[in-house]
């Protein structure tokens, strides 16, 4: 079988006022009929300019030299003209962000009918009825109306699901993914990636998937290139990349992952250091800078793409898990007769594994001077990259009920009116946004706040930060109810409770200079010149910055030393909460990870307590304490980290941990999935009873008395069988989903 795509030694390069950008160099890759091949590495590396130039799309300044034929025509050279007769037909492209990428004065049924126009001889009502079809094929309800309406009247994965259907109009043969599901949230991800499959198996396409996330990559890819300063470091099938990686940049990438499947609060490694700038790339291996174990060879000479060597059979030593043979068997039996019911019956769950895997074997190359001793001597990440020793935290042998409330929230309340009307506003409505919720975080304590958009995360983290009367319920910080502050006790307990925002660079003011930024804070306070000079060097040095930082700019720095300046910031009146709203959504794995460990070797330093929102659970997972699942304004489960995400007994929770993928291929293929339906209920009409019954796989396999009690009856959040876990389901129990 010939390949559909096949990239040759490609090459792009920009000009700029400070030389030519050599942004890809010498790449090459072939794919056939089916096959997904997922493309990784930093920003920077290439990966997005690499589809741009697959799909003609770049500027006329942008010199591409090599080949990239699709079926044997040569598409390098041809006129935009000739190459819009291809886009859309031939080759099609689903972009990172759909509402830029859809027109929002065109209905979304006009915009993919106009797909089908341009490549097809068929009347309007034909393309009309086609456009229908695959609105109701990606899953949009009532597609027959909702093709009329606009963009903006969608929701994120609403909106992904539209760009997915323009890409299956014209039954493409290679369909171009640039990172599909970022910004979305985790069971919406899911979503998303089980209908790009189910378009790829329709239209037998080839498929390139661009992605950070190395998760989605090992569950949905055949094959992987890693790129790295615009050019394939590593290559090989998913199996090989993922467990026997040879190039220390993949082997780097792979560690600084946190895994869902992995209890440990240790240090992740960190890739130090920036990928070069590619008008004025170094001699030698663009990547040795970084490595931790470059030779002087690396610093000359750039090492070209070589086949990996075959590994080493080695004989497999019995597991010493520290049991006799007795206690095992014992444990065995017990743990069948305690083990975790399976997904329930009727209800949405899938099996990664149940996807086909091609059998072409290509060879596994990656480049680097030193890949036959990685290979000999089976060199992890833990064997190449410093793993940083946390501080032991001080709060770490005492019990957490015996430790002080830093933060308590009880029977919260916030809801917002719903007005109507142009001239007369009149009240129509309201929403409840938080509804009822307890939580409460101990000295030196980390609770993760989860859910999707909508839920309420970010209203409660508005709600302590406010520091005023609640509308209902009560907020205590530190002991102090808030409701009864005085304005001046308001401003002392301001210095004791700080935020940390998602996106650094909206988060401070770009014309002010680091030392400024920082200083902020301090000059609010009253803090004498001296000592804001000392504390802002001191700061800097505690976050991983320079002291010559100080003078720069915040469009000065990459996005995970702009975060390290925000928390540095956020550190400088010596608080005891830190209030973390998505701190590291926004930055690259191999970043996260330094990220990550700072914020572990802060709470450790300085005894803080976290509030700690994200989306992702295997971050939460890793930073932790305990965790808090919110819905629709509730918390529908909580309790310790490991006894949450390893005995879940709502739902939601399942579904939510279950969408999460692990990078690794095994372990994510032989999975089960449970499967959420559509989105969110509107906020301002919930359901009655459960507000999750709507969406819940367990909902469809009750008897009509059990789901009449869903229907009618609010669950009230009881013990989940843990000394810290409780749920709020009706029928909760156990469903493996790790």
């Amino acid at each position: 079988m010939s390949d559909v795509l096949n990239v040759r030694n490609l090459s792009v390069t920009f000009p700029s006022e400070d030389g030519p950008v050599r942004a890809v160099r010498g790449l090459s890759f072939g794919l056939r009929k089916g096959e997904t091949m997922g493309l990784v590495g930093e920003s920077g590396s290439g990966k997005s300019v690499t589809s741009l130039a697959v799909m003609g799309l770049h500027a006329p300044s942008a010199r591409v030299r090599g080949s990239v034929t699709l079926e044997d025509e040569e598409l390098i050279g041809k006129t935009d003209a000739e190459m819009s007769k291809i886009r859309g037909k031939r080759i099609a492209m689903v972009f990172q962000d759909p509402l830029s990428a859809l027109t929002p004065v065109y209905g979304v049924g006009q915009q993919i009918a106009e797909t089908i126009l341009i490549h097809n001889k068929v009347s309007k009502r034909e393309a009309w009825d086609r456009a229908v079809a695959l609105l109701d094929d990606v899953g949009i309800p009532d597609a027959a109306e909702r093709a009329k309406a606009y963009p903006f009247e969608f929701s994120g994965g609403m909106r992904q699901r539209v760009m997915i259907a323009m890409a299956m109009a014209n039954q493409p043969d290679l369909i171009i993914a640039d990172e599909p599901t970022t910004a979305l949230d985790v069971t919406i991800q899911a979503q998303v990636m089980d209908l790009l499959a189910q378009a790829q198996h329709d239209t037998g396409a080839a498929m390139i998937l661009i992605t950070h996330d190395l998760g989605v990559v090992a569950g949905s890819c055949d094959f992987v290139t890693v790129m790295y300063a615009g050019r394939a470091v590593e290559q090989g099938t998913v199996d090989e990349i993922f467990s026997h990686a040879a190039m220390p940049y993949t082997i780097g990438l792979l560690g600084t992952v946190p895994r869902l499947d992995q209890d440990s609060t240790d240090a992740l490694p960190v890739l130090e250091g920036n990928p070069p700038q590619m008008n004025a790339l170094p001699p030698g291996c663009p990547f040795a800078a970084r490595c931790p174990i470059a030779l002087p060879i690396c610093h000359t000479t750039e090492p070209q793409l070589q086949d990996v060597p075959a590994r080493p059979i080695k004989p497999m030593a019995a597991p010493d898990h520290g049991y006799s043979r007795a206690e095992v068997e014992a444990s065995e039996t017990n743990g069948a007769a305690n083990a975790p019911a399976p997904a329930p019956a009727g209800a949405p769950v899938t099996n990664s594994g149940d996807r086909p895997t091609t059998t072409r074997a290509i060879p596994h190359r990656a480049a680097c001077h030193r890949v036959a001793e990685i290979v000999e001597h089976g060199w992890g990440h833990a064997d190449i990259f410093e793993v940083p020793d946390l501080p032991i935290p001080e709060y770490s042998a005492t019990p957490r009920l015996e430790r002080d409330a830093a933060l308590e929230i009880t029977q919260l309340e916030k809801t917002f009116p719903l007005l109507k009307g142009a001239l007369y506003r009149r009240h129509v409505g309201e929403v409840h946004a938080v509804d009822k919720i307890d939580l409460d975080i101990r000295e030196g304590e980390t609770l993760g706040l989860v859910g999707e958009s909508g839920s309420g995360k970010s209203t409660t983290l508005l709600q302590v930060l406010d520091l005023v009367k609640p509308q209902a319920g009560s907020i205590s910080v530190l002991g102090h109810d808030t409701a009864t502050l005085t304005k001046k006790e308001r401003k002392e307990l301001r210095q004791h409770i700080q935020v940390v925002f998602q996106d650094p660079m909206a988060a401070v003011d770009p014309r002010l200079p680091v030392f400024d930024i920082i200083a902020e804070p301090m000059e609010v306070f009253g803090y004498g010149k001296e000592k804001i000079e000392r504390r802002v060097m001191e700061l800097l040095k505690l976050v991983g910055l320079d002291e010559s930082h100080a003078n720069r700019y915040p469009q000065h720095f990459s996005g995970g030393q702009r975060q390290r300046i925000g928390i540095a910031r956020a550190l400088a009146l010596g608080p005891k909460v830190l209030v973390l709203d998505e701190p590291v959504s926004a930055l690259d794995v191999s970043i996260q990870a330094g990220v990550i460990n700072l914020l572990q070797e802060l709470q450790g330093k300085f005894g803080l307590s976290y509030l700690l929102v994200a989306h992702d659970l295997a971050v939460i997972r890793h930073i932790a304490d305990r965790v808090a699942v919110m819905y629709l304004g509730q918390i529908v489960e909580i309790g310790d980290v490991t006894e949450v995400y390893e005995r879940p007994q709502h739902p939601y929770t399942q579904a939510l941990i279950s969408a999460i993928p692990i990078p690794d291929p095994a372990v994510e293929r032989a999975r089960n999935r449970v499967v959420l339906q559509g989105d969110l209920p509107n906020p301002a009409n919930p359901p009655s009873g459960c507000k999750f019954r709507t969406r819940c796989p367990l909902f469809t396999t009750l008897t009509t008395d059990e789901q009449k009690r869903c229907v009618d009856e609010q669950p009230a959040m009881r013990s989940g069988g843990g000394d810290d876990h409780r749920v709020a389901c009706h029928y909760a129990r156990v469903v493996e989903v790790l």
